[in-house]
């Protein structure tokens, strides 16, 4: 029994490693490979075998391909293209640390056979994306669920950026309390939507620049008719179009220094331009929604450099304010 067990166990490793519907193997080959592996098999017994691992749940199909009659695995938890997706999506997510991303995505790998593993890694990038450097997102993130779970508050600090990009914590290192309700996905970032102090309404925080968390035993304040799908949709999505790329110089206010990095990333070049501003070399495209973006921070954000790309912006300010001036008559 001991040995049945075992063969059974491996010829069950194998199947999910290499077969699947456009991968098959014939009953000669699997007599080979028992005989490779130390077990005996004759056509009877693979037949006894997969009978065995269909009666336990697992669907391996027979069927009669040229003349032979071949084995594969019909039953995964993810079809290859489902995979697919969810490679491209941890790939791309910028909550997730490079790390993480490629610690996931040799997981996932795992969920299909070994001759279809490189076609979904061959277009992976997760070099070239900017992510998060903040490595206890999913312990962030766990704690959390814990606490809306059992409605309970949490604690946490929150991570800031000086003009020198240097990491520090908000609010002179004070904690923030709040009552967690519920985590929402926007433009490639996870967020915790909570209720801050009783006066307060939700207020929203990036996972990614929480830290140090902790789940008290005060349990969370209600809050009437919250509704998360509802929240999201106030989010615009902006399209860039297909203007070209551009080098742009910005000068900015100190305030706005987590807002460039969120945007472009930490290895972004800036130079400190005077007590209350900092410089930042970006490349964008000089459109529309760039300079929407710019016009959002009210005067903190100056686009200086190149020149027409700074007088293009001001020429749309002059067209923005000819189209609210009233109609003399």
């Amino acid at each position: 029994m001991t040995g049945t067990k075992n063969r059974l166990l491996f010829l069950l490793q194998y199947l999910l490693e290499h077969t699947d519907d456009a991968h098959v193997i014939s009953a000669d080959d699997l007599m080979t490979i028992y005989e490779d592996n130390g077990f005996k098999g004759s056509r009877n017994t693979i037949r006894d075998d997969i009978a065995a691992l269909n009666e336990a749940g697992f669907e391996v199909a027979g069927d009669m391909r040229q003349g032979k009659r071949v084995y594969y695995v019909i039953d995964r938890h993810f079809e290859l293209s489902e995979l697919k997706m969810l490679v491209d999506a941890v790939s791309s997510c910028r909550f997730i640390t490079k790390a993480k991303s490629e610690a996931l995505i040799e997981k996932l790998t795992m969920m299909t056979n070994e001759e279809n593993r490189p076609s979904l890694t061959a277009k992976v990038f997760t070099t070239d994306r900017i992510k998060t450097t903040n490595p206890t997102v999913s312990q962030t993130m766990d704690k959390i669920r814990i606490a809306i779970d059992g409605e309970k508050k949490v604690s946490f600090h929150y991570i800031d950026y000086t003009p020198e990009k240097k990491k520090v914590l908000r609010r002179d290192g004070q904690a923030y309390v709040v009552s967690p309700y519920a985590f929402i996905w926007n433009d490639d970032r996870y967020y915790l939507i909570a209720k801050y102090r009783e006066e307060q309404d939700v207020v929203t925080f990036r996972i990614d620049r929480i830290c140090d968390v902790d789940v008290l035993e005060e349990d969370a304040d209600k809050v009437d008719s919250f509704n998360p799908a509802e929240y999201v949709s106030r989010t615009v999505n902006m399209y860039d179009g297909g203007t070209e790329e551009q080098k742009v110089s910005i000068i900015c206010e100190n305030r706005l220094m987590q807002n460039i990095i969120d945007e472009f990333g930490e290895e972004i070049n800036t130079t400190i331009e005077d007590p209350e501003h900092f410089r930042a070399a970006i490349t964008v495209k000089p459109n529309r929604t760039f300079f929407a973006w710019v016009f959002g921070f009210c005067g903190g954000i100056r686009v200086v450099a190149p020149q027409e790309t700074k007088a293009k912006y001001e020429s749309l300010l002059q067209d923005s304010l000819r189209c609210q001036a009233p109609q003399m008559t």
